[in-house]
């Protein structure tokens, strides 16, 4: 029977994980991620698990370069151990009081 004979690891290949550390200002969530993972699902899960206070949207950056959302893992080319930054969105343009 051919369909018994799937090599797991196949599986394995694609389901690669990456660790990685998210710094906040309440702290650090270290967590393996597959590398098809979207940045948005990394941004949700910290969020959630660091019960981070405020509306979003969120600032994720790697050494100070901005990464977007819609990027998984593996495309914004994040490594095994990287550790990346989330702040929440300053106001956008134009917030000066007067």
């Amino acid at each position: 029977m051919a369909t018994e004979q799937q090599a797991p690891e196949q599986g394995d290949k694609n389901d690669k994980k990456v660790t990685l550390t998210i710094s906040t200002l309440s702290g650090d969530y270290t967590h393996d991620f597959p590398e098809h993972q979207k940045l948005q699902v990394v941004i949700e899960q910290t969020v959630d698990k660091l019960e981070l206070q405020g509306d979003g949207p969120w600032i994720l950056e790697k050494d100070g370069v901005e990464l977007s959302p819609e990027q998984t893992i593996e495309q914004a080319g994040l490594k095994d151990g990287d550790v990346l930054t989330l702040n929440p969105q300053e106001g956008g343009g134009g917030s000066e009081r007067r």
